[in-house]
């Protein structure tokens, strides 16, 4: 009976053994098993987060646009609140929400002449047009980063717009009403050819060195942010056209206090040495957001036997 039972006792040490070898195995896969399911469920929740990020994101850029395109400045920026509107945080500035952070890049867009996107060396920059690349990145529990990459379009074409095509109505208007006059000029503009806008002829071929013609006050209505300038000129090689603006806040139905200059792309900066000079197209400084009135001042300069011939000035502006 001892002989018995110390082989017994053996043998039931060994399956002992083997059984905590094979508990041992099947905890060890069954933790594997929990912890990449954990590690999965981790990350299926990180992209959730991400995307919704994401999605905010980029919603937050279209409203800045439709208020206020030209405060798009900056190559690459993130959104925040600011008195309850959301607003660009400035060059560079990387935006987080935790563990992730996020931002977004802004790349110019080029038309060729039946308006389509093309390459840079096809086409003409679309200023009221942007390709945007929204990021999310963050860094997972095991160490390894990740990146949501969103690309879109964002554009301002719907805005506003105030077009003059026809000067023939002649100086004498200084509210804008009737949409062939404006508000006066220096006597060395001619009107009498289609309505344009050109430096009078004082002898056959020969023309004053300048003139120029200032508009009518246009009432948007409301407090706007003017977006974009363009114009159609022709322009032989020697003469030039440009453009100054002035804005004003409403004063009962009336401009209130016009901008203390004449302006260009540098806004209010304390002089009028800066001109709008690009006819298609230049954004209009954030200095004149918020007011209700805007005219224009445009200059002609001849070689003195070619004229400069402006047809058309067009703002565009958002509410």
């Amino acid at each position: 009976m001892y002989k018995i039972f110390l082989k017994n006792s053996g043998q039931s040490i060994l399956e002992l053994v083997i059984a905590l070898g094979v508990f041992l195995i099947i905890i060890t896969v069954f933790t594997d098993f929990i912890y990449g399911n954990f590690v999965l469920l981790e990350r299926g929740s990180d992209y959730v987060q991400a995307e919704a990020i994401a999605k905010e994101e980029i919603e937050a850029i279209r409203s800045i646009k439709k208020m206020t395109w030209n405060e798009f400045l900056y190559s690459t920026s993130s959104v925040s609140v600011l008195n309850n509107r959301w607003v660009l945080n400035g060059e560079g500035v990387i935006g987080n929400v935790g563990k992730f952070f996020y931002s977004s890049s802004f790349y110019p867009v080029y038309r060729n002449t039946q308006k389509d996107i093309v390459e840079e060396l096809d086409g003409e920059e679309d200023i009221l047009t942007k390709r945007m690349k929204t990021f999310i990145e963050w860094e997972t529990s095991d160490g390894v980063s990740a990146i949501i990459e969103k690309n879109s379009y964002i554009s301002a074409w719907n805005s506003k717009k105030w077009l003059q095509t026809n000067w023939s109505g002649g100086p004498g208007q200084s509210i804008w009403g009737d949409a062939s006059k404006y508000e006066s000029d220096d006597g060395n503009i001619d009107i009498g050819i289609g309505g344009q806008l050109r430096i009078v002829e004082v002898a056959t071929s020969t023309y004053v060195s300048s003139g120029y013609a200032i508009s009518s006050a246009f009432n948007t209505e409301n407090n706007s942010s003017f977006v974009a300038i363009f114009w159609t000129e022709n322009i032989p090689l020697g003469c030039d056209i440009k453009i100054q603006i002035k804005t004003a806040p409403d004063a009962g139905g009336i401009p209130g206090i016009w901008s203390a200059t004449w302006s260009g792309p540098d806004g209010e900066d304390g002089n009028e040495t800066d001109y709008y000079t690009v006819q298609s197209g230049q954004i209009i400084n954030v200095d004149h957001n918020n007011d209700q009135w805007i005219k224009y001042k445009v200059l002609l300069t001849s070689d003195s036997i070619n004229t400069p011939v402006l047809s058309e000035v067009s703002f565009y502006y958002q509410q």
